[in-house]
């Protein structure tokens, strides 16, 4: 996991994006390989992301603007190491709490 981190830390720096964006992209990067067990990301892909936000809003009570926030931090990691795209934020819609 460390090396796809410190690779998405170099896309990030080289796109000159905030230290704050960093810290939040490779926090959300983190919990989502942490929850898939650790699996490669090339071995992962769009339905195991969707799996990952409907466990952060259905177990976790996640709101939808993390929720954004997680989406955006793994599709910049599938975009600019793997050449997917996910469509962005509205590629993957955040789920609603359970009420």
């Amino acid at each position: 996991m460390g090396q796809v981190l410190d690779l998405v830390r170099g896309r990030i720096r080289t796109r000159r994006l905030s230290s704050r964006t960093e810290e939040t992209y490779l926090a959300w990067i983190r919990r989502y390989l942490d929850f898939h067990g650790g699996r490669h990301p090339a071995s992962l892909g769009r339905a195991d992301l969707e799996r990952c936000l409907g466990h952060l809003a259905a177990e976790l009570g996640v709101g939808p603007r993390s929720q954004n926030q997680a989406a955006s931090a793994v599709a910049f990691l599938y975009r600019e190491l793997y050449g997917q795209d996910f469509g962005g934020r509205r590629g993957v819609a955040p789920r609603r709490c359970p009420t």
